[in-house]
């Protein structure tokens, strides 16, 4: 299926997940959706807070973390936003 806006291809995704999971017989664990651009050339002429550049990643998650009462270690979530932004050949530091 083709979405006209990728946002609302992230929030559909999550019940496919859930169906499936379901499935098998495990628990739905709760997601929130984030559009993340990773073109070092995109260029995003709108705000909204699920639609990021790859570099407000670590940022995004630690502010949906924080909003969710979930606390973890600011540096592990950026190591870990970092190797995963690296597999997409980007590279940056806060």
């Amino acid at each position: 299926m083709i979405y006209d806006h990728p946002l609302l291809q992230a929030k559909f995704q999550p019940e496919k997940l859930e169906a499936l999971l379901s499935l098998h017989g495990f628990s739905f664990p709760p997601i929130h959706p984030i559009v993340v651009f990773t073109h070092p050339n995109a260029n995003l002429n709108f705000k909204h807070p699920d639609m990021i550049p790859a570099q407000q990643l670590p940022l995004r998650l630690s502010e949906i973390l924080h909003k969710n009462h979930i606390h973890t270690n600011f540096q592990d979530l950026l190591s870990t936003s970092s190797a995963f932004l690296s597999t997409f050949g980007i590279y940056y530091q806060l």
